[in-house]
């Protein structure tokens, strides 16, 4: 087996870990979470026009599911350096709380939760999972979402106790009557934490059209990547659980909305 990230083999030194999808310094900050999780996965075919829905219940906790692939080294390296470097600014995030974001700030929470989102995405069977070791390879040596990655948060309306996880990925080929197979290329990672919710849309450059919900609802959800700015946490209107539901399944994201912004 090779590491997720690095790409290097087991052995010879190198070790296999389990990453959880958030660092467990997250169970001390939220609410406790109950003892079993269930997890949606869905997926678009554009041939069919239809969308598949998976879910499924882990024996855990979601702050405290692993999944196998990192290697200890990117594990307890740069991947933690994301987990450590949010930490400071969780429960100012995790509870709607005032909070100057700075571009630089805004840049953390956006590798942090895109790196969380690739570890999501290895959960999943190999057959809808859609990022590339390409995306990979990016933040591990870059440090930032890589091209392509779209990241925006918003405040929910009341407080939730559960922290949720969905992945939605999708087939977005340029030529729908090809006879080869569709390969998934195109994903929507949602996560919420208690008040804070965070999409992150990946979508390699000239795939398809990346709709920008910010652009038609700017009080509700901020953009923080890419192109961060300066901008004041909690916005100015939290989001609805009926539209956090749309853009978890791309709409608005991955097609135009289907109502202008109330």
């Amino acid at each position: 087996m090779n590491c997720l990230f690095c790409e290097r083999p087991a052995g010879n030194g190198v070790k296999i870990s389990k990453e959880h999808i958030f660092g467990d310094w997250t169970t001390r900050v939220l609410p406790p979470q109950p003892p079993k999780r269930s997890y949606r996965s869905s997926i678009f075919n554009p041939r069919t026009g239809e969308m598949e829905r998976n879910d499924y219940k882990a024996p855990v906790p979601l702050l405290q599911t692993q999944v196998r692939g990192p290697c200890e080294d990117c594990n307890g390296g740069w991947m933690n350096d994301q987990e450590m470097a949010v930490k400071p600014y969780a429960k100012h995030l995790f509870y709607g709380r005032d909070l100057h974001m700075s571009p630089d700030l805004a840049s953390t929470i956006a590798t942090w939760i895109s790196k969380s989102s690739m570890v999501r995405d290895a959960q999943d069977d190999k057959r809808v999972q859609a990022v590339t070791q390409d995306r990979r390879n990016w933040i591990r040596t870059r440090l930032t979402p890589p091209p392509g990655t779209w990241v925006w948060i918003a405040c929910l309306h009341v407080d939730h106790a559960l922290t949720a996880s969905r992945h939605h990925t999708r087939y977005r080929a340029t030529a729908l009557h090809l006879a080869e197979p569709l390969v998934a290329n195109a994903f929507v990672s949602t996560f919420s934490f208690h008040r804070l919710v965070l999409f992150v849309a990946g979508c390699p450059p000239g795939v398809g059209a990346v709709y920008d919900p910010s652009a038609l609802f700017p009080e509700t959800i901020l953009r923080i990547w890419p192109d961060p700015a300066p901008c004041h946490w909690p916005p100015r209107r939290t989001i609805s659980d009926e539209l956090v539901a749309k853009l978890c399944d791309g709409e608005g994201i991955f097609s135009p909305p289907a109502q202008p912004p109330a």
